[in-house]
């Protein structure tokens, strides 16, 4: 079932903006486990959609510009009390112009184009909005813009929403001493010894690039040897790694890197891996890592997979690529797909 919703309204700073909001929910019921998935995307498909909307208007606008028509006359009654309102004439707004004076020096167009990417001025506004909110109310540190912005696609650019989940972050973040994770993270020897992942190198698109050999993980063997906690606490290290290489990419190549690759390499799964401790053990991490790293997985990239799992493979076959060099250089393709790279 899908809900769709559309809103006009003032802009909070500005009453001679127009904000317009576009909401969806889409909700699938009894489809062999994966309804979450599904609904991941089929809301994807729909925001593709709702993208050829935006593009057309800003056509419009480009065109209108073209022109010389830069200000169009605010709509008033003809009453001569709203004679003055009349005068006031509306700005055609584009890029970061829509911010107030005072938050611009910050977020010029060149800081959003290299550190944050591309955002309509709505969402400019949604992000400055969002900023102010945690330095007034927030209790915890303000993070930077980049977190700020993660929470706030996380969340479709509501900024009540973003900032509660954002607030439960931070309180999480300081519960669990995430911020001196990687300064007193130690693996244990049976990680470094037999974990099977790593970082490795960068995909085509600059993304930190992390590659988990999946069926050559032994579960049961990690989670007895470290437990439910250290499986946890060795995520949440990757996680961090990711978020730095990110902030590492974002600065030596000058244009915004908000999120990684992942390459599962799936050769050797099989029934064992749904060791049901184990299975539990994996949602609980996944549940914690999108409540506290949204919007940071970019793209996942699945090879050798066994179809012993009909469902799973229809789901996930349309994600496969034929051929990994669309995505990674092919110099850093790990020697066990056949390329050239060890790690």
């Amino acid at each position: 079932m899908a809900v769709e919703g559309l809103r006009y309204y003032a802009h909070p700073d500005n009453p001679s903006w127009t904000c317009f909001d576009q909401s969806a929910t889409l909700d699938i019921k009894n489809f062999f486990g994966f309804e979450h998935s599904m609904e991941k995307m089929g809301m994807k498909q729909y925001t593709q959609t709702t993208l050829k909307g935006k593009e057309i208007i800003e056509y419009f606008i480009g065109q209108l510009k073209q022109e010389g028509i830069t200000h169009v006359p605010r709509w008033a009654s003809i009453d001569a009390n709203d004679a003055e309102v009349a005068d006031d004439d509306v700005k055609l707004q584009t890029g970061s112009s829509m911010l107030k004076k005072e938050d611009s020096a910050s977020l010029d167009d060149e800081y959003i184009s290299k550190n944050l990417g591309e955002m309509t001025p709505l969402q400019e506004s949604k992000l400055v909005e969002l900023e102010a909110l945690l330095k007034e109310k927030n209790e915890y540190q303000t993070p930077d813009h980049q977190m700020i912005c993660r929470f706030l696609r996380a969340r479709d650019f509501n900024v009540e929403k973003s900032y509660q989940m954002l607030q439960d972050s931070l309180k999480w973040r300081q519960d669990n001493d995430i911020d001196h994770i990687l300064q007193l993270y130690k693996a244990p020897p049976v990680v470094t010894k037999h974990f099977p992942g790593g970082w490795h190198h960068r995909d085509k698109d600059g993304r930190p690039l992390y590659v988990l050999r999946l069926g050559h993980m032994d579960v049961k063997g990690l989670l007895k040897s470290i437990g439910e906690d250290g499986l946890l606490r060795l995520t949440l290290h990757i996680c961090e790694e990711g978020l730095q290489l990110m902030r590492d990419s974002t600065k030596e190549l000058e244009k915004p890197v908000s999120n990684w690759c992942l390459l599962v390499d799936l050769e050797g799964l099989s029934m064992r891996h749904l060791w049901r401790p184990g299975v539990k053990a994996l949602l609980n991490i996944i549940e914690t890592v999108e409540k506290n790293y949204p919007e940071t997985m970019g793209r996942v990239l699945i090879v050798r997979a066994p179809r012993v799992f009909p469902i799973l493979w229809t789901l996930i076959s349309t994600f496969i690529d034929d051929g990994l060099e669309r995505y990674l250089p092919s110099e850093i393709i790990p020697d066990f797909l056949g390329g050239p790279s060890t790690y």
